[in-house]
């Protein structure tokens, strides 16, 4: 990769258990600025479902490459012969709309 092009903080990472503190902050600021309850609701289930994409693949130390790697996996992760999030019913192609 062209190093002018990298931001210096794309080589940062965090622990699986710092990136839950995280999660767990933005929702809680969400929360605190009276964000709707589906707003709050979509929020949880998608670190609900970050977590677990960091479990389910090994990742240890999380990069801002493991972020594009899990937004990749729910656009493609009905491909995968197990399903999305290990359901063999989810065979859709699926979006985040944050």
């Amino acid at each position: 990769m062209n190093s002018a092009l990298r931001s210096p903080k794309t080589d940062r990472f965090v622990s699986v258990s710092e990136m839950k503190h995280f999660c767990d902050g933005w929702l809680l600021d969400g929360q605190y600025r009276r964000l709707s309850e589906n707003t709050t609701n979509t929020r949880r289930n998608l670190m609900s479902k970050f977590v677990w994409w960091l479990q389910d693949t090994g990742v240890e130390q999380c990069g801002a490459d493991d972020i594009k790697r899990f937004l990749l996996y729910v656009a493609t992760g009905h491909t995968d012969p197990i399903g999305r999030w290990g359901n063999g019913y989810l065979k859709r192609a699926g979006r985040i709309i944050l």
